[in-house]
């Protein structure tokens, strides 16, 4: 038994010996690696420091001690009320750091062991902490703003403004808060401790913690008066460098559960493009919309939704119906990530292709316009080759168009108004609103949709004839077959003097190109 004793006193030396004078850690009830109790080492013994004169550099200080090499993500709290009483010796009392310290032992303090404190005035450390929204009716963008230190708590509402709330869904990985509640509204009242009081942020801080307010624990509320936040839900534009999140153009990224991911492209559509947009920022609809063509490569994360369904009048895509998390495809890869061209990033016209049986990404459909904040067709009156071929320049097809369809009928009505005619182009105008016409006002009895300017344009992928010719012999487009016979006549022959140099462009080149002209204008 004799030796039981010596043996546990040798180890208890030991351990002792493995600490220095100043070291550091953190206890008390609820305590964790990155806050607690703060105690100190000192002559074979471990004991508490006074709150007397303790202020947010001394906190810096003892997390960089701790590790912690930005110092203090959170705070500190006086007069141990977070994380309670110690025992023992207090050890420091009046430290007063300025922040530069490598070590609480470089600080000013009285001498060790002279103090006028008790235990009840231990001061708590919190090097870093967790922040959530909950709640009655939470998601992962809006609910009653919690904070982790022991346990979760609240944050009372004293001073509560857009400014607080702006701050915690940046923290919290969003771009800003739409709304923000006081008096517990909406998401109702908290449990536990009541953390943070008299809030005041800029806007510009990147934490809760960075902004003045009370020592946490510090408070003289109830949970009545919890603050809540509603913030603008995730999305980001990711992809290549020929992304450009200025203008809209990438792939669609959304938050979601706290953490970034893509959207299944498969059955992508305008409306649901048009939400994207819109949650972007972007107060028209999308210029474009990718479902089975990638211009801007993979995005990044896990694909976090498929089969997006949207009706075009949600705020947010997580509003649209979908399948999320487990239920994703499994068959989707990045490469089929949903891509957006937004609208509004810059001023001048747009042009795209619609109708039925239309393939954007090969030029082929009824030409749409969007002017006047709306998008509308062309009268085919007057339409000519050099009218196409600005049409097909400015869809960022670098050749002339494979032909202009004056007379026929094959891809169906676009949407919106007959909102120009008369369209007399040169063929050297960067745009078709660049070219001398005349508006219609949609009562022109001579141009209805019976009349929409169609155009093949030169495909950048280099298809010949065998592929055009399936099309316009589609049961389900209003030709005649004289029209359709010399109609394919003249394809052959077009598709004979292009045969030599058509080549493989890039579209997205050519594209990105265009509409930074019209940008510029």
């Amino acid at each position: 038994m004799e030796g039981y004793v010596k043996f546990l006193l040798l180890l208890c030396l030991g351990l002792a010996r493995g600490y220095n004078n100043y070291d550091l850690r953190l206890a008390g009830t609820g305590s964790t690696p990155s806050q607690g109790r703060l105690e100190v080492y000192y002559e074979g013994g471990w004991g508490t420091v006074c709150d007397d004169l303790w202020d947010q550099q001394n906190v810096d200080v003892v997390c960089r001690q701790l590790d912690y090499s930005n110092g203090a993500q959170g705070g500190y709290s006086p007069k141990a009320r977070i994380f309670g009483p110690g025992s023992g010796r207090i050890l420091l009392d009046d430290v007063s750091c300025t922040g530069e310290e490598s070590s609480i032992a470089d600080c000013p303090h009285k001498t060790v062991g002279t103090h006028n404190c008790r235990h009840s005035e231990d001061v708590g450390v919190i090097c870093t902490y967790e922040i959530r929204l909950a709640g009655t009716g939470s998601t992962s963008s809006q609910g009653r703003v919690e904070l982790y230190a022991g346990q979760w708590g609240t944050v009372c509402d004293d001073y509560w403004g857009q400014e607080d709330a702006d701050v915690v869904c940046r923290q919290l990985g969003f771009s800003g808060a739409l709304d923000y509640t006081i008096r517990a509204a909406t998401f109702g009242p908290g449990t536990g401790p009541i953390y943070l009081d008299n809030v005041r942020c800029t806007g510009t801080e990147t934490s809760i913690s960075k902004c003045r307010r009370n020592a946490w624990g510090i408070n003289d509320c109830q949970h009545r008066e919890d603050a809540g936040v509603v913030c603008i839900p995730g999305i980001r534009l990711g992809g290549s460098s020929k992304k450009n999140e200025t203008l809209g153009w990438g792939v669609v990224e959304i938050m979601s559960k706290g953490e970034w991911g893509t959207i299944c492209g498969a059955g992508w559509t305008q409306e649901d493009a048009n939400v994207a947009c819109r949650q972007l920022g972007f107060s028209g609809p999308a210029f474009y919309y990718f479902s089975d063509r990638k211009f801007f490569g993979a995005g990044s994360g896990d694909i976090l939704f498929s089969d997006v369904a949207c009706t075009g009048d949600e705020d947010s895509i997580i509003d649209c119906p979908s399948s999320s998390t487990v239920n994703v495809d499994p068959t989707c890869t990045h490469d089929q990530d949903a891509e957006v061209l937004c609208l509004g990033a810059y001023e001048g016209p747009v042009v795209r292709l619609g109708g039925s049986n239309s393939d954007e990404s090969k030029g082929w459909g009824t030409v749409e316009v969007y002017r006047n904040g709306e998008w509308g067709t062309i009268c085919n009156s007057g339409w000519t080759q050099e009218d196409a071929n600005v049409v097909c320049n400015q869809l960022g097809f670098p050749d002339d168009a494979f032909y202009n369809l004056p007379d026929y009928d094959f891809f169906g009505p676009g949407s919106g108004s007959v909102v120009l005619t008369e369209v007399a182009c040169t063929g050297d105008e960067s745009s078709v609103l660049d070219c001398p016409s005349s508006t219609a006002d949609g009562s022109n009895s001579q141009c209805d949709h019976d009349q929409d300017v169609e155009v093949l344009c030169t495909p950048a992928t280099g298809a010949r004839l065998n592929q055009l010719i399936p099309l316009l012999k589609k049961g389900d487009m209003k030709q005649q077959e004289e029209k359709t016979a010399d109609l394919e006549m003249q394809l052959r022959e077009a598709d004979e003097k292009k045969s030599a140099d058509l080549r493989e462009k890039d579209v997205v080149e050519a594209l990105v190109n265009l509409l930074s002209k019209l940008k510029q204008k």
